[in-house]
């Protein structure tokens, strides 16, 4: 068994270096949801120290990206001020006179995008406003547009003056290289070393080219030159290198407010898309840094409305995406029974949220009602505690007196010699043990005989880190007649079962019953569990069957079902056509009774497909190469066929991760106690 354990501990921590690098994937992508999700898993392990240890500093990365926002780049160099405002909804932010004057110059500024400034001021001079402040802002335009003109006479005048004469490689121009001929108004003149002349547009420039050109026609001493090449920078939509290009300026006694308003509201543009492009957190930080920047501009002091709106709905976006997360929690919470946390995340979407659009959307299943109503009638929380430190000495006791959706803790491991009994006026009711014990319930003892050691009758119950041995033979372990959940319990018993009559879903389970597990009538769900039992499934209801270990005699499977990545020791009969068996290992003969199951691969080692089993894509048939089967050890080999043959190029079979861990090496310890047999 301690094989089996170190077999199990290899691939566990596999499985977190496989979660880890995922996570970390996912981080880079910016995917921060999906990269805390991958490593959930882990951090609900209790007794895994180093690895959790590990996840939670992860965990803490990932954290500080979400709350930095996503980064995002700067416009593009080719898109200008007038494009990106296009971009965005102005209505809302921008007054009828704003809006009417900007659609006035949008002609003049689809000639300046072109660089063709001579054309965009005669454009703007049949423009006329009413308004004294756009009437000011106009004339300012007119001004900029003279210095963009006297600076593109600077860039024709230095390509011809270039010494040495320049390449289209200098000014990154397309085609094959040649020599740069000569420039005008209409663009720049190349001549390939093979081919005809060719003429690039001005606005065809990238970065470096436009650089390039700036370096040879801007006075580094001149005030005025930088002034023009910062102007130059915001019409090609280069914020960052306008925004330099100004601060050169001023250090040479340049006053470059009267300047700063297309400047300014570009970047606010800016950040506008950003709010639209659902970049909340980012939009929030530049909003800030642009309030320092042009807080006692003239411009800010005419736009404190159209910033107000923007902050407004930036915080309100915010709020929105924050609501979100937390009611996406609550809705796991939700499926996952857990009323008291759901509670406290309902609570909190009231308290802090109360205008975000989700509580709002009745469209949402569940929706934010159905949320709290869920949690109107939720239950107590009851401590039990045999050495009267709790509220209950022994868990029936508190089991009885439990309302509906209640959560009964047990803060002691036992063992408990009682019979347990959930009666069908208590659903929901929650039974775990406390963080740091495994409570074990037991038949024999002071308690003597007991037929059924747990029943269930309320539905909805969920059972958690519970030991459930039942030492005599008059009944079964656990006999659930209503759908249940259950997680990380160790069962066992001598020539006893556990019955699910109803439906019920098993996670990180390790069953040793001497008698098979039984599934019956509704819907079922078997993940990351070792059943060293045998199983009976039957019933008109599908069985999903993942990442799990069945062992026994048998495996009868009565419903239809699918089995993914599980190692399948004893010979297994499928009876319904509409069963799939999928990346496993398959040790003994299989068998389908109808047509239409299908098995893809799979290694069914026995190369026995009896009646209507086949052979789907994938298959073969091998000795998987276990490290140690006679110590449970179903770990592969170095030269196992079993390797890198599933469906995503991973091995097949169980992959064993830390919740698998924790509960075999609590079933090892309680069995090396002699508390358990299997």
């Amino acid at each position: 068994m301690d094989l089996w354990l170190q077999g199990i501990e290899a691939q566990a921590q596999t499985a977190y270096q496989t979660a880890q690098a995922q996570a970390k994937q996912l981080l880079e992508a910016g995917k921060y949801a999906e990269a805390k999700a991958s490593l959930q898993p882990v951090l609900e392990v209790h007794d895994w120290p180093a690895t959790v240890e590990s996840a939670r500093a992860l965990l803490a990365e990932i954290d500080q990206a979400q709350q930095a926002g996503e980064v995002s780049d700067a416009p593009s160099a080719e898109t200008s001020p007038t494009e990106m405002a296009a971009t965005v909804e102005p209505e809302p932010l921008l007054g009828e006179a704003e809006v009417r004057y900007r659609e006035a110059l949008k002609p003049a500024e689809a000639l300046v995008a072109e660089w063709k400034f001579r054309q965009a001021a005669a454009a703007l001079a049949d423009v006329t406003v009413d308004d004294p402040a756009l009437a000011k802002r106009l004339a300012q335009r007119r001004d900029e547009l003279q210095r963009l003109s006297g600076l593109k006479d600077k860039l024709i005048a230095a390509v011809a003056a270039a010494s040495p004469p320049l390449d289209k490689m200098d000014l990154m121009l397309r085609g094959a290289n040649g020599d740069v001929t000569g420039a005008d108004d209409s663009g720049i003149k190349t001549q390939p070393k093979d081919g005809a002349p060719e003429s690039h547009p001005w606005s065809g420039l990238k970065d470096q080219g436009r650089r390039k050109l700036l370096q040879l026609a801007v006075d580094p001493e001149s005030g005025e030159d930088w002034l023009a090449a910062g102007l130059l920078m915001l019409a090609c939509g280069d914020l960052t290198m306008a925004e330099k290009y100004y601060d050169n300026a001023v250090a040479r006694g340049i006053k470059v407010e009267p300047y700063l308003a297309p400047l300014a509201d570009a970047a606010l543009t800016h950040v506008h898309g950003l709010v639209e492009g659902g970049k909340w957190a980012e939009a929030q930080t530049r909003l800030t840094a642009f309030e320092n920047k042009y807080g006692r501009t003239d411009w800010m002091a005419e736009n404190l409305g159209r910033l107000a709106a923007l902050r407004n709905a930036v915080q309100g976006r915010i709020a929105d995406a924050e609501a979100e997360k937390v009611f996406a929690e609550a809705v796991q919470k939700y499926e996952a029974w857990d009323w008291f946390a759901l509670q406290s995340l309902v609570d909190k979407l009231r308290t802090q949220y109360a205008a975000a659009a989700v509580l709002r959307d009745t469209e949402r299943k569940p929706s934010f009602a159905e949320l709290a109503e869920s949690v109107a009638d939720v239950g107590k929380k009851l401590v039990v505690s045999p050495d009267g430190k709790g509220d209950y000495r022994t868990i029936q006791e508190a089991i009885d007196a439990a309302p509906p959706k209640s959560v009964i803790e047990i803060r002691s491991n036992g063992p408990f010699y009682e019979k347990l009994a959930i009666p069908a006026d208590h659903p929901h009711l929650v039974l775990r043990g406390g963080e740091g014990f495994w409570p074990q319930v037991s038949s024999g003892g002071p308690a003597g005989t007991i037929s059924e050691l747990v029943t269930l009758a309320g539905k909805n119950a969920i059972l958690e880190r519970l030991v459930l041995t039942h030492q005599d033979a008059a009944g079964d372990v656990l006999v659930a007649n209503v759908p249940c959940r259950i997680r990380q319990a160790i069962i066992t018993g001598v020539k006893s079962r556990p019955e699910f009559n109803a439906g019920v879903e098993l996670d990180a389970v390790f069953c040793a019953s001497e008698y098979n597990l039984i599934v019956r009538n509704r819907p079922s769900k078997i993940h990351n569990s070792l059943l060293l039992s045998g199983l009976e499934a039957s019933g008109e209801a599908s069985l999903e069957i993942g990442n799990t270990l069945l062992g026994g005699a048998t495996a009868e499977i009565r419903c239809p079902a699918n089995m993914s990545r599980c190692i399948l020791l004893p010979h297994v009969n499928l009876y319904r056509a509409a069963s799939t068996i999928s990346d496993s290992v398959i040790c003994g003969d299989l068998k389908a009774l109808e047509n239409g199951t299908r098995i893809e691969h799979s290694n069914v080692a026995s190369g026995k497909f009896v009646d209507f089993a086949k052979p789907g894509p994938g298959c073969f048939s091998a000795d998987p190469l276990f490290v140690d089967r006679k110590n449970l050890n179903f770990g592969f080999l170095p030269a196992s066929p079993c390797l890198r043959r599933a469906s995503d190029g991973q091995d097949l079979g169980v992959r064993s991760n830390p919740e698998m861990l924790t509960i075999v090496r609590q079933a090892i310890a309680l069995r090396q106690q002699g508390l358990i047999r299997f």
